[in-house]
């Protein structure tokens, strides 16, 4: 059987950014090697194959307000939590270990998940609702919402092995929704290549985006307000850049401090004068580093974001010598950015990190032929919300027998 899952949805399980036990981007990014390859090896031992898709960032009126807001609030709070370019590192190193990734171009991202788990016959792994509204999915009836697809919303290790969780619900208000014959969409109806290689990425993205003669940039780290954004810093190289693909003009978008957080656009000519610090990856470090903080203290924390930037740069400026056959600009970003970082100093794992644990039921009387009887799993968010509330985690299934009390009352 095969999982297809929507990738940016699970970045965060296997890069713990959340996780104060992990100070470092590097030791974030070790644990996360670990993390896939047990994934790969749990499902291995249960004859299960997991397919990664990668939403292609379609901007939609929704989408970028969204995208707006939240970089807003980065700058003007200085909290960034994830790392910069985790979900290229995330990219990588499911790709390193063998997966199978895609990303499809010119489709929304909950469609090309619930076409390729219809045309595996798999099933897709999402924490997004609307996965629920497709039809011609694999389905069953789930009590008190009727007949809806089969969706996997997490996993986590037991004494089995990899479990899989289902969605066993949603939302009254999404609910509703579902029951519009409007908001329904059969799977079948969405367009999908003959040959899935044409969803495989090809190119490199900053080049793409810079073709377009429209890019935006984000917020790399929790230092724009008081230092810049390390992408208005890079961008004379990035004129540079332009040069050599032989743009004109690029029309640029990017999160700034100036008395308050805003969006600043502006029309970038292309310029030869700093091509040849596109030589290397160092030299382009080199050229942010410089000039990303006013101490040596705030250069060095961050680091991170300057080799991020500064791969990402390295590998769109090399990218234009070489074809596509068998190259990944993913992979290739992540290990030049290795080259300009030291080495971390390994962190003890939390080797329960992701366990799921039996469930005891439910005491009442009248809901224990409800209850799973003490045969159901709990999961970790479920267990770490019920440690947080001082009581005993519960399973889905008892779960819902407790819901079930709530809709009769």
């Amino acid at each position: 059987m095969s999982i297809v899952i929507d990738a940016l949805n699970y970045v965060e399980i296997f890069l713990p950014f959340g996780n104060p036990k992990y100070t470092t981007p590097q030791a974030i990014f070790e644990e996360g090697r670990l993390r896939v390859q047990e994934f790969q090896k749990a499902l291995k031992r249960k004859n299960m194959k997991a397919i990664f898709v990668f939403d292609n960032g379609q901007h939609t009126v929704e989408s970028n307000e969204k995208w707006i807001r939240r970089r807003l609030n980065e700058v003007t709070n200085e909290d960034r939590q994830m790392p910069c370019d985790a979900p290229t590192v995330f990219w990588a190193l499911v790709k390193n270990a063998g997966f199978e990734v895609y990303y499809p171009p010119n489709i929304d991202g909950d469609d090309a998940v619930a076409v390729m788990a219809y045309r595996t016959r798999g099933i897709p792994m999402s924490r997004d609702q609307d996965l629920w509204r497709y039809k011609g999915l694999k389905s069953k009836e789930y009590s008190g919402f009727g007949t809806f697809p089969i969706v996997y919303t997490s996993f986590a290790y037991g004494p089995r092995g990899i479990e899989l969780q289902e969605r066993s619900g949603v939302s009254k208000t999404f609910l509703k929704k579902l029951h519009n014959k409007n908001f329904q969409r059969p799977v079948d109806s969405i367009a999908f290549p003959e040959i899935w290689d044409e969803w495989k990425r090809k190119g490199c993205s900053l080049v793409d985006r810079c073709k377009t003669t429209h890019a935006r940039f984000g917020n790399p780290d929790n230092y724009t307000r008081r230092y810049g954004n390390l992408h208005l810093h890079a961008r004379p190289l990035r004129a540079a850049l332009y040069a050599r693909l032989g743009l004109e003009l690029v029309h640029e978008k990017l999160p700034v401090w100036n008395e308050s957080a805003e969006i600043q656009q502006t029309s970038v000519v292309a310029n030869k004068k700093y091509d040849h610090v596109l030589a290397s990856p160092q030299t382009i470090f080199a050229f942010l580093y410089e000039r990303c903080g006013s101490t040596d203290e705030i250069r060095q924390k961050r680091t991170h974001s300057v080799a991020m930037v500064s791969a990402e740069l390295y590998v769109a400026a090399k990218s234009l010598n070489f074809t596509w056959e068998g190259q990944d600009t993913e992979c290739m970003q992540y290990e030049y950015y290795k080259t300009l970082m030291p080495k971390c100093t390994p962190v003890e794992r939390d080797e329960d990190w992701n366990s799921c644990i039996p469930c005891k039921g439910l005491g009442n009387r009248k809901l224990r032929k409800k209850s799973c009887k003490g045969g159901g799993l709990c999961y970790p968010r479920s267990i770490a919300y019920a440690k947080q509330c001082g009581k005993n985690p519960l399973c889905e299934t008892c779960v819902l027998a407790l819901r079930s009390i709530s809709r009769t009352k």
